[in-house]
């Protein structure tokens, strides 16, 4: 258990244990599924979401994607395999 936000968590478990030999990390999912909810009302959804996306959605993950590996290899000072997974979609409908 821990409390705060999970990089601090994460960098202090780096630090900390060095028998560390793989770190997956996976991120995007719950802002896609916010641009999803904005848009479900919308009459023109492709539109919506693509203007969301571009202008919000994807340089904050950009932004927080960088900021989490530079966490992680330099403040954590992790020099092991690190996996950045994809986004798993069970299902098609970007409403599901």
């Amino acid at each position: 258990n821990y409390s705060g936000p999970q990089i601090d968590y994460a960098v202090e478990m780096l630090r900390s244990n060095h028998k560390v030999d793989l770190v997956t990390l996976s991120i995007g999912a719950n802002d896609l599924l916010l641009v999803a909810a904005q848009c479900a009302a919308e009459p023109d959804f492709a539109r919506c979401t693509q203007q969301l996306l571009t202008t919000t959605t994807l340089p904050a993950y950009a932004q927080n994607l960088a900021r989490i590996l530079t966490a992680i290899r330099v403040s954590g000072g992790y020099r092991g395999k690190l996996v950045l997974m994809k986004l798993y979609a069970p299902n098609q409908d970007p409403l599901w």
